[in-house]
């Protein structure tokens, strides 16, 4: 939301145009107070801290009590603000501001000044408030009474548009819910187990010396775990290898099934569409036509009975493993290949109104985003 500094005239609203220094104090938060050295996680003896983040540490002592804004003062999202409360601390990279009471409704003052754009901004790598520049800024400030009155209207009409926002939430996971549902009542099913070693050819991939750029830079997808989020249809990779690159590494058919074997997105599945190659962080499976089809197999390794199998095979460390002779050991249900055809079928019909109403859904998301900036907007326009 782009603050507006003075009222629609025909709204002839009243309140005069003022320096933001003349109706809040500021101040520095305590750059004593470092975030790495603060506790994370919240107990019984700890009073709150903001950081630039918000309120996302806590202290065994409090620096400030009563009500006030925090502002991020450092980084990307910075002019982001937080409402204080109660017994606090504003750690380093933080700016405290204390409204007038006489002059600022709380409230009022925090909606108006949670807009990264009301703030001037310094630096480029790392940007930064111009504090002593915002605050001599002159915003509209209408009395007390009229600026209590606009908290309670925008108050209203976000408490609806959040009504909606959560109906809306609601509604994607249990969409979300209803596909591993479907495919939690097929899977494991009335049919024989067969360890993935026998379902099909196991690969786990390999990265070509990155020292020689002639490795790189070519046309087939060298794919790692982060392109495996197109799920059912992986075929784009943010890198590449040259024939010279792909000599060095397993080529791998279109229609492999990819699963990530290490780390915290172990089990992360990927259906590939084209020919690539992979890094060692994926292994791969190569269906044997007459036992299993690719798109089956990419469906049972995703439902929860195969995410689960993943998690208790792998290696029980802090960074869990799931080698290629664990994975070959997985076992998956295997009916006949007709009827894997008409069952995959089924998933994707499901699948494809989950998607479609899902993309609906994040549009209304980014429309409700809109919507608030405008009710905000317009609050501080005249039009509320």
């Amino acid at each position: 939301m782009n603050a507006v500094t003075q009222p629609n005239s025909r709204t002839q609203r009243p309140g005069r145009l003022i320096p933001l220094n003349r109706i809040a104090r500021h101040h520095s938060g305590n750059s004593k107070l470092i975030k790495g050295k603060l506790h994370d996680t919240p107990a019984g003896n700890l009073f709150p801290a903001f950081s630039a983040s918000g309120q996302d540490v806590w202290h065994s002592e409090f620096d400030r009590e009563g009500d006030a804004i925090i502002i991020s003062a450092v980084g990307a999202r910075c002019g982001k603000c937080f409402l204080a409360r109660g017994r606090w601390s504003a750690i380093a990279n933080t700016h405290v501001v204390w409204p007038d009471p006489e002059k600022a409704d709380l409230k009022f003052l925090w909606y108006l000044l949670n807009d990264e754009q009301f703030w001037i901004r310094s630096g480029s790598a790392q940007p930064f408030v111009a504090v002593r520049k915002t605050f001599e800024k002159e915003i509209f400030v209408p009395p007390v009474s009229e600026q209590r009155r606009i908290v309670g209207e925008i108050e209203k009409q976000l408490t609806r548009l959040d009504a909606g926002l959560a109906a809306l939430r609601r509604a994607q996971l249990n969409l979300k819910r209803y596909r591993q549902s479907y495919l939690g009542s097929i899977i494991p099913g009335a049919w024989p187990l067969l360890p993935i070693g026998q379902i099909g050819e196991t690969v786990t991939g390999s990265t070509p010396p990155t020292k020689d750029p002639q490795n790189f830079g070519g046309t087939l997808p060298f794919l790692k775990p982060t392109d495996l989020n197109s799920g059912y249809r992986v075929e784009e990779a943010r890198e590449h290898l040259t024939g010279k690159g792909a000599a060095l590494a397993r080529v791998l058919p279109e229609n492999t099934v990819l699963v990530t074997c290490i780390g915290a997105t172990i089990g992360k599945t990927g259906l590939a569409r084209v020919r690539s190659a992979t890094n060692q962080q994926i292994n791969a499976l190569i269906p044997h036509d007459n036992i299993a089809t690719p798109e089956w197999l990419f469906w049972a390794l995703t439902s929860t009975y195969g995410q689960r199998q993943v998690r208790e095979n792998a290696s029980a460390t802090t960074l869990p493993i799931l080698n290629k002779t664990r994975f070959q050991g997985l076992e998956f249900p295997i009916p006949p290949l007709a009827t894997q055809v008409e069952l995959v079928a089924e998933i994707e019909k499901i699948s494809s109104i989950v998607d479609k109403t899902e993309a609906v859904a994040a549009a209304d998301l980014l429309r409700a985003d809109r919507l608030r900036q405008s009710i905000l907007q317009k609050a501080f326009s005249g039009e509320l």
